[in-house]
């Protein structure tokens, strides 16, 4: 069964930090518009893999942060904390009804550290166009 629970007040914090160290270290004002925040993260991870640019962790979380933010902002998401079957836990984004997860920081690295492109844009459009599949309310399950 899954768990979800908001978020503490100092990951809440955390994050916050996170995302202003990404913003920035891309120069993006904080009143940018998501899409584009997205974009700009896009295209920053793209040529970091293409250049062989090596991020540090404090960088990756950030990133995710940032990321993550956007899905907030621009989606209408929320960040949280989830519990799969006990034994699995993370915190990520969330959908309105809580039926679909994205775990940011840990797309973040598996996108920098795999041989595929960069879907962040790609992943963002396709939900703000509810081209997505439909996944049962409260389920948590993994969309990225």
């Amino acid at each position: 069964m899954t768990e979800i629970k908001e978020i503490d007040e100092s990951i809440r914090e955390q994050l916050a930090e996170l995302d202003q160290t990404a913003r920035t270290h891309l120069s993006i004002a904080s009143d940018e518009l998501p899409d584009q925040v997205v974009a700009t993260i896009t295209e920053f991870i793209r040529e970091a893999k293409e250049t062989g640019l090596s991020l540090d962790d404090d960088m990756i979380f950030a990133l995710g942060a940032l990321l993550g933010n956007q899905y907030v902002r621009g989606l209408g998401w929320h960040w949280g904390d989830v519990t799969w079957d006990l034994d699995t836990a993370a915190i990520g984004v969330l959908s309105p009804d809580n039926s679909c997860f994205n775990n940011p920081i840990g797309w973040v690295t598996q996108t920098l550290e795999s041989s595929g492109g960069v879907p962040f844009m790609l992943s963002y459009n396709m939900i703000k166009a509810n081209s997505i599949p439909v996944f049962e309310p409260d389920s948590a399950t993994g969309l990225y």
